[in-house]
């Protein structure tokens, strides 16, 4: 497998998220991107191809939910595992994101890079035939 690739959507970089794109580049090998804006966010994704996507919830320009919901319904995206990160609770507006995993913030590096490490290996045993895609068995990514 060539080096997997990793889109963050995020409306600004900060400590938490440095830290994690650094451990995936270290830990995985990643190619890691930050976007700050969801302008054209379908196509940078598809331009892109990453294997996993962190998004905020409430990344400016971009209604998240339609984003989330048409790169899970292309069959050239539908494979990227899709972390939300949301700053409100799991409320049933949230909880019908469609995303693989939604976590709440504010986080730590210990949370969204176990989450994002998990998802990882999940795209590497799918990869060689040896388990389902995300969408089938998201239990594989809960952190708690």
């Amino acid at each position: 497998m060539n080096a997997c690739r990793v889109l963050f959507a995020v409306a600004e970089k900060d400590g938490v998220t440095t830290e994690v794109a650094e451990y995936l580049e270290t830990m995985f090998g990643c190619r890691v991107k930050f976007v700050y804006s969801g302008r054209n966010l379908i196509d940078v994704v598809k331009d892109f191809k990453p294997e996993v996507l962190i998004i905020d919830v409430f990344l400016p320009k971009a209604d998240t939910f339609k984003v989330c919901a048409e790169l899970k319904e292309s069959p050239a995206t539908a494979h990227t595992v899709i972390i939300a990160l949301s700053m409100i609770s799991l409320n049933k507006r949230i909880k019908s994101i469609h995303a693989d995993k939604i976590v709440c913030l504010p986080l730590n590096r210990e949370t969204l890079a176990d989450v994002a490490s998990k998802a990882l290996k999940l795209i590497v045993a799918t990869a060689r035939g040896q388990a389902c895609s995300p969408g089938n068995d998201s239990s594989i990514l809960d952190v708690v």
